[in-house]
């Protein structure tokens, strides 16, 4: 988000760095996002996109709306802004919730599949669990023999083109391509 940007450019430039993209995902985080006039959802969009502009992370490509909610209006303003709706098919909160971080990493890890794109929260109220589960989450996919690439590979190497779901992105890709949890 946009606000959380300008809190910590230094964030945002390392991740860079690591070879992360950084992408949009509104200014405030408004909820509900589908609520919004047409005027107030294009001034998150912008926000957030010059914001990221501003220190230093280019223009966005994707765009990931609030909660997954998105409409027509919501994919024609973040067209027009030059980014692509993007949405997840798995919450890794669903695995975390009163498991042991181990438990929780194999479950997710045997539930994600080739071409998965995993929504994990590293912020806010108790999202320290996602931090924590991560390293046995990425070695469980790693040892199924999938690998962790951008948003922007996974869509190079999807032979899907269909439009943008919340539940399916994309849904078949070739196999060296693999899953991306959100940075």
């Amino acid at each position: 988000m946009g606000e959380r940007v300008t809190r910590h450019p230094k964030l945002v430039r390392r991740a860079l760095r690591w070879g992360n993209e950084v992408e949009n995902h509104t200014w405030s985080h408004p909820v509900p996002l589908l609520a919004l006039s047409p005027h107030a959802l294009r001034r998150e969009i912008d926000r957030g996109r010059r914001t990221l502009r501003r220190v230093g992370a280019g223009d966005p490509r994707f765009f990931r709306p609030s909660h997954g909610a998105f409409d027509p209006a919501v994919t024609g303003a973040a067209a027009r802004a030059g980014e692509r709706v993007i949405g997840w098919d798995l919450p890794l909160d669903r695995f975390l919730h009163g498991r042991a971080s181990t438990k929780a990493a194999t479950l997710a890890a045997a539930a994600i599949g080739q071409g998965s794109v995993i929504l994990a929260h590293d912020g806010g109220r108790g999202r320290g669990d996602t931090v924590r589960v991560l390293p046995a989450l990425l070695e469980g996919l790693h040892r199924r023999g999938l690998r962790v690439v951008t948003m922007g590979e996974l869509l190079r190497s999807a032979s899907d083109t269909a439009p943008p779901t919340r539940a399916s992105l994309p849904t078949r890709i070739p196999p060296r391509a693999t899953t991306r949890p959100p940075t």
